[in-house]
């Protein structure tokens, strides 16, 4: 873990979103000393993280003005150890619509199904509480981009407060967490 343009104020935001790592999944970071594996935080357009953890590979972790609250940083950290979008799983037709023509034209790659081979959630069920799920009007014109199949769970969907019991089972169940 390094951090290259984030300002020293908001090392505490990223260290409390890595405590939550460390309190309630097996996954654990290091401040960087030598690693040529690490998750280098800096201040660039948006909020984006690649997906997946790969040794020897610098994961940049861009958190720009906006992004530096504990669901953002939850969530852009997920996608460094392997997480996907909730909405992008392959039976996401099952639980949410997307309404494609809402979305912004640049932002539609966020929204794309993944195939199973891509995504393996482990056998966990749809999670609407997932930090990794985008709000109703995620990337919109100032419309709903996303409806749940479920009302109930239409203003579920968006959490950045915290990991949903679903996402701790699944990043324990990723990590081989005992």
């Amino acid at each position: 873990m390094a951090y290259n343009t984030i300002h020293i104020n908001d090392h505490q935001s990223i260290m409390n979103a890595i405590d939550d790592y460390h309190k309630f999944t097996c996954v654990k970071f290091v401040k960087r000393s030598s690693e040529n594996t690490y998750l280098n935080f800096f201040v660039g357009e948006g909020c984006s993280s690649p997906v997946g953890y790969k040794d020897g590979r610098v994961n940049n972790v861009s958190l720009a003005n906006g992004c530096l609250g504990h669901g953002t940083i939850l969530h852009e950290i997920g996608h460094s150890i392997g997480l996907f979008h909730e909405q992008s799983r392959p039976d996401r037709d099952n639980f949410i619509t997307i309404h494609w023509g809402y979305i912004l034209p640049k932002m539609r790659f966020n929204f794309l199904k993944q195939t199973q081979r891509s995504v393996d959630s482990l056998g966990t069920p749809y999670d609407y509480e997932s930090v990794m799920h985008y709000g109703q009007t995620a990337f919109g014109n100032g419309k709903i981009t996303i409806t749940t199949t479920d009302p109930s769970k239409q203003n579920v969907i968006g959490n950045r407060n915290g990991f949903s019991k679903i996402d701790i089972q699944q990043i324990n169940a990723m990590y081989n967490c005992k």
